[in-house]
């Protein structure tokens, strides 16, 4: 809540772009959130009060980065939130190396929890001024801002699908994302053929999560948690087909919608639709994540 407000805050007080916007609402309300979905009674709890501690003061630390310009201050107010991000990827590990490499479902949860931190590297990147690779200012925020959403969300909507649904195919699609996201990176920098086989990989997955969300969602006891995980899938749906038309483009010379367009309508459907509404929605019913 009280991130909400922080966001609701400067969104009305301040000229905030909306890729900024969107970036800075997975730090201030879904991290949190998020954290309370794959908490486990085996998980170090030390690590879990210190990031439930930290995370609003770094995360309103973000938003004041966003406030001034980029440099050596921007970078200095953002470096709160990469070290919180470090210790959800020491979170995530160390849960990895507890349970090893199965369920399908907490791996791709803990793999979530460690892309973040790639999230935040970027975001730091960003706000400094700087070009890794090459990339231009805007690709550096949509990096970011990218690992925040399809690196850090989605594995935990994909874990929690399948949790639930204890299936071959959601199982299937749990391990694809954690293959897909950073595949996917890895093919814009390097290979336009990288790209596309794991944009498509990625849409495929998406949509098996999708289906398996509406699936749950039939079950839910509360008509709004139902309500939320069909927009939230519908939204995913929407936001793969858009991504697999994109990396479609791309890799013909034709890329199609731009990336303003792409960061406008992808970026909003995947921040606001699956991750937000979904995240709400689990939170919302959580017994149906309960294998």
């Amino acid at each position: 809540m009280a991130g909400s407000l922080v966001w609701l805050a400067w969104l009305t007080l301040s000229d905030v772009g909306p890729v900024e916007g969107l970036l800075v609402l997975s730090p201030l309300v879904l991290h949190p959130l998020v954290m309370q979905l794959v908490a486990h009674d085996d998980d170090p709890v030390l690590l879990r009060r210190l990031l439930t501690w930290l995370q609003l003061p770094a995360a309103s630390a973000l938003v004041a980065s966003f406030v001034v310009d980029k440099g050596t201050l921007a970078a200095g107010l953002a470096a709160p939130w990469l070290a919180v991000t470090g210790l959800t990827a020491v979170y995530g590990f160390v849960r990895l190396w507890r349970r090893g490499l199965k369920p399908a479902w907490a791996v791709s949860m803990d793999a979530g929890l460690v892309f973040i931190a790639i999230g935040a590297m970027w975001t730091v990147a960003s706000r400094y001024g700087m070009r890794p690779l090459g990339f231009s200012d805007t690709i550096v925020l949509l990096t970011g801002a990218h690992f925040h959403y399809a690196g850090f969300v989605l594995p935990v909507l994909a874990g929690l699908v399948a949790r639930a649904h204890e299936r071959r195919i959601t199982d299937v699609a749990a391990w694809g994302v954690v293959a897909a996201v950073p595949a996917t990176a890895i093919g814009i920098t390097y290979s336009p053929i990288i790209e596309v086989v794991a944009a498509y990989g990625l849409s495929a997955c998406g949509f098996a999560i999708a289906i398996g969300q509406l699936t749950i969602a039939r079950n839910a006891k509360l008509s709004a948690a139902s309500l939320l995980m069909g927009l939230s899938s519908l939204s995913l749906m929407l936001a793969m087909t858009l991504a697999t038309v994109y990396a479609t483009g791309e890799f013909r010379g034709l890329p199609w919608p731009s990336i303003p367009e792409m960061a406008q309508f992808h970026g909003t459907l995947n921040a606001l639709g699956t991750c937000l509404l979904g995240i709400w929605a689990w939170t919302m019913e959580p017994s149906t994540g309960e294998g």
